[in-house]
């Protein structure tokens, strides 16, 4: 068996074996033993080394940037430790994406190409057709080819390995966090490389997460808890942040969308510091695309909040955040008339706006008379600068036409100043133009245009832009005036030259309404009224006149009309009882037809299924038999084959297997013949080698000892006499040596005692230092033998679980196998009772007949039809297995269909030979046996019961 193949793979034997692989670089060999380790399905506990192998694992993956085989290891990992231990699935993703970061800074700093990675559209498709063509014919730099080759992968592995984390954290509670964090690093890596698809894609990666619709999840509704709701909101708040920053507003505003969603799901408000960065992020992005309409409503929401909530809010910032949202709402473009648009253009823009309101949470129908009247109301004036109140009253209030550029100047200078206001001074401009134009068209026909320049010198705006908003506005229908041209061929601007216009006869109409009315009152006579008061009274009498005739006819004809529905209602029901009786009674012929029909179709599905179940009886015994004898039943059709040459086929199939057990038999002692010839033989043939080899053997050993132990004795007498010649020269010396070692030896020894003092100290002192670590390690390993003993014990008793369950069902298959064999039995011994009753039932009543009759031949015999008489079951031909079938002849069934006829499969004590045939007390007697056995359905006996045949069994 392979190291592979093993049922068991201990984490530290594999982190070991990786090792070695990777040291002879192997790495594909490591990374397999790794994964087959983390997948396999007998080993599910976990434990501490299983990080360490993981963090191995990713190692590997990040170094060969192979994501496939880093997303599959950690689906194992997640399904391994998710119960047991969720940090160590986080501590393995935080391992995998801060290396794949830092080897991606690393290839980004070697890169000195600009803007490298923005270059790239897709990295998922990095090599297109036109790019791969386009490097081909052009003479592109080496260096900066190699950069991207360098660069591109790392960027690519980094994007995948945030799918993959993001993809195995969904849905999930214990690491919700992490999912969450891993979705922050992957926004500021689309923000820090300019990843403008891979942002687009990972917003809808994080969509379709919250997407109840996805992932099998259709009959789940999705809740979310008050933290979760912190999570996601601050998470898109984050999206809608670096969707601002790279200027992707299709994807702001479908997070807005998001975020409204998210709002739904949670019962609870979000925090006041995340509504306000919602709200602040709301304004900039409305900003930058120029709707000033829900930029308004968002700064608005924003100022409020912050008003009401932050209470570090300086006075300042609190005016500068006032005079904003006033300036947002002017800048709103003007809506003063309808005119011009269609009521389809009309209703589509009050539908968008209508759902972006809903969505963000404003008025149901947003409009700039509304925000403006809304904020007044709230004396926003009180709060913004002196400046932005002027320009307001300017603006919005006054009626200044020809001196209105000239009093705006210092306010918009004013703006110009302020950092956080300038970004205003552009749409109010505008405004002031269509102000402008719109206060001319009240008072004038028409405006030469070096008079408009004139009005507009002051403005530091372009004259070609001042027309161009001029025209804008008039294609919008900004202006109350409809006929408004600009005609440079007479160099005017005409307001109009219709007198009758809209505004204006309304007016005079009303105006001239009035004033006649007043003429015809004054020239009234003066008894008019008294006139008109003695016309009225004469009316009144009259018609109280005729109010009791007309109140009586009234009656009257109530009453003709409640007879005539009475009628009505009386032919009515009169109907609809014929009606009933008649479908009562339809139904009735209905069902006694239904009833009969079912009552045949059931009498024929009862006598064919008696049919059937006694040919299925039949082929089942004959099969059986010929089973036992070992035929082959899978190619032979035993239903259209007679009885002889079925019993010559089981003599067939009896004489072939006792041929082919003699000719196995033979080739056995054949073989064993053989082998045991071959066998002694070699035996043999080897021997005298054997006995050669085993002398040579002990003749070379002999040898080499005797060789061997005459050089060791040489080699003692040189090392001997070399001894004695060095004593002999070192005895002059002797007593000059003892005078000069004992004050050295002293001195040796003093010293050696205060060195040995003093590592006795050090030792002692290591000594405790070691007893404490000791203590602690055994602590320790106490700690982690219980913690390994109580996962060995909780394995065991899940095993051992595992084991009852199995043992308890193989008992229980056990028992039901022994109930179905005993009722098996049961009822095999029960038909061999009914056989052996029903043969002895015939063999007397054959016996009563042959002593009432005597020898006649023209009387009926049982068993006449083929001349032999009733068999004991010992002595059928079937060899005694299956159930006992009494020998009948051709006409058997007919009689016994007539039988079944006239008697109804039932004895009613006559003779079935006739009517008027004698009978005897032991016909009674096999009468009431009959009764017991025979008659109790067809069984295996083929005789026909009647109504209850068949049902025995």
């Amino acid at each position: 068996m392979s190291y592979h193949s093993m049922h068991q793979l201990k984490p530290e034997n594999v982190l070991k074996r990786s090792q070695e692989y990777v040291k002879v670089g192997k790495q594909d060999q490591a990374l397999s033993l790794m994964f087959d380790m983390l997948s396999n399905r007998r080993n599910r506990t976990w434990l501490p080394a299983h990080e360490k192998v993981m963090e191995k694992y990713i190692t590997l993956c990040v170094e060969a940037r192979n994501n496939k085989m880093a997303k599959e290891g950690l689906h194992q990992y997640r399904n391994l430790s998710l119960q047991q231990a969720p940090n160590s699935l986080e501590n393995v993703i935080e391992f995998m994406l801060s290396s794949a970061t830092k080897r991606t800074k690393k290839a980004a700093a070697e890169c000195n190409v600009k803007n490298l990675a923005s270059e790239i559209d897709d990295l998922e498709n990095d090599k297109t057709p036109e790019s791969v063509l386009l490097e081909a014919v052009t003479a592109d730099r080496s260096k900066e080819r190699t950069e991207r080759e360098v660069l591109v992968p790392w960027l690519k592995f980094l994007w995948e390995s945030f799918r993959t984390v993001l993809e195995i954290l969904r849905h999930n509670s214990k690491l919700e966090h992490v999912y969450h964090q891993t979705a922050f690093r992957a926004f500021s890596f689309c923000k820090e490389y300019k990843r403008m698809t891979e942002f687009r894609r990972l917003c809808e990666i994080l969509r379709n997460h919250m997407n109840p619709n996805k992932y099998k999840q259709q009959d789940k509704e999705l809740v979310l808890t008050v933290e979760a709701t912190e999570l996601h909101l601050a998470t898109r708040f984050e999206q809608l942040k670096v969707a601002s920053s790279l200027r992707i507003w299709h994807e702001g505003f479908r997070t807005i969308e998001d975020i409204h969603y998210i709002m739904t799901l949670s019962n609870k408000r979000p925090s006041s510091q995340l509504m306000a960065t919602y709200y602040h992020k709301l304004t900039q992005l409305f900003l930058i695309s120029e709707n000033y309409l829900f930029h308004a409503y968002a700064y608005k929401a924003f100022y409020f909040l912050s008003k009401e909530k932050n209470k570090s809010l300086s006075k300042q910032d609190s005016k500068i955040m006032a005079s904003c949202v006033l300036l947002a709402a002017m800048s709103i473009p003007l809506q003063n008339s309808k005119a011009g648009r269609t009521i389809t253009e009309e209703g589509m823009q009050r539908d968008k706006n209508r759902r972006m309101a809903q969505l963000l949470g404003f008025d149901i129908n947003p409009h700039r008379k509304s925000i403006i009247k809304e904020l007044i109301d709230n004396g926003i004036l009180e709060s913004v600068f002196d400046e932005v109140k002027q320009l307001y009253l300017i603006l919005e209030e006054e009626f200044t036409p020809l001196d209105l550029v000239h009093k705006t100047m210092p306010q918009l200078k004013f703006l110009r100043d302020q950092e956080r206001l300038n970004s205003y001074v552009k749409p109010l401009e505008k405004l002031l133009v269509v102000r402008l134009i719109s206060q001319l068209s009240t008072i004038y026909y028409s405006v030469k245009l070096d008079n408009f320049k004139s009005l507009l010198e002051e403005l530091d705006m372009p004259y070609l832009e001042i027309e161009k908003t001029v025209v804008k506005a008039i294609k919008a229908r900004q202006v109350q005036i409809q006929n408004v041209r600009i005609d440079h061929r007479a160099g005017c601007i005409r307001f109009g030259e219709d007198v009758m216009e809209e505004h204006r006869t309304r007016k005079l109409l009303s105006d001239m309404a009035v004033g006649l009315s007043k003429v015809c009152k004054d020239l009234e006579p003066d008894d008019a009224e008294q006139k008109r008061a003695m016309e009225r009274d004469v009316l009144v009498q009259q018609v109280l006149g005729e109010v009791s005739r007309q109140h009586e006819l009234i009656l009257a004809r109530k009453v003709t009309i409640e007879k005539r529905k009475e009628k009505f209602e009386e032919m009515q029901n009169q109907k609809i009882i014929a009606e009933q009786k008649r479908k009562q009674e339809a139904e009735a012929e209905r069902q006694q037809a239904e009833q009969a029909r079912l009552q045949a179709q059931r009498e024929r599905r009862e006598k064919a299924k008696a049919d059937a179940l006694r040919d299925e009886e039949r082929l089942f015994e004959i099969k059986q038999q010929m089973a036992a004898e070992g035929v082959d039943l899978k190619n032979t059709d035993i239903t259209s084959m007679t009885k002889l040459e079925r019993e010559n086929l089981i003599e067939e199939t009896r004489r072939k297997a006792e041929q082919a057990d003699k000719a196995t038999e033979r080739k056995i002692q054949a073989a064993a013949k053989k082998l045991d010839t071959i066998v002694r033989a070699l035996r043999e043939t080897e021997r005298p080698k054997l006995i050669s080899l085993c002398k040579e053997s002990e003749e070379k050993d002999h040898e080499a000892f005797k060789a061997a132990w005459e050089e060791e004795l040489k080699s003692g007498e040189a090392n001997h006499k070399k001894g004695l010649e060095t004593k002999k020269r070192f005895q002059r010396i002797a007593p000059f040596m003892e005078s000069f070692q004992s004050p050295l030896i002293s001195a040796w020894k003093e010293e050696c005692d205060a060195e040995q003092a003093r590592q006795i100290e050090s030792i002692q002192t290591q000594q405790r230092i070691d007893k404490v670590k000791r203590a602690r390690a055994r602590r320790d390993e106490a700690k982690r033998a219980e913690e390994k003993r109580r996962l060995e014990e909780e394995a065991r008793r899940r095993e051992e679980e595992y084991r009852l369950e199995q043992e308890q069902r193989r008992q229980e298959e056990e028992k039901q196998r022994k109930i179905e064999e005993e009722r098996q039995k049961k009822v095999a011994e029960e038909r061999r009772q009914i056989a052996e009753e029903r043969s002895r039932y015939e063999a007397e009543k054959a016996e009563r007949m042959g002593d009432r009759h005597g020898d006649n031949p023209a009387v009926y015999r049982p068993g006449s039809f083929q001349n032999q008489q009733p068999v004991r079951p010992s002595q059928a031909s079937f060899g005694g297995k299956g159930a006992y079938r009494p020998p009948r002849g051709e006409n058997d069934d007919a009689g016994s269909s007539w039988r079944s006829r006239n008697m109804g499969g039932k004895s009613d004590g006559r003779s079935p030979f006739g009517q008027g045939a004698p009978r005897d007390r032991r016909d009674d007697k096999n009468d009431d046996r009959r009764n017991r056995y025979g008659n109790k359905g067809s069984g295996a006996f083929g005789s026909s019961g009647g109504a209850d045949s068949g049902k025995w069994r």
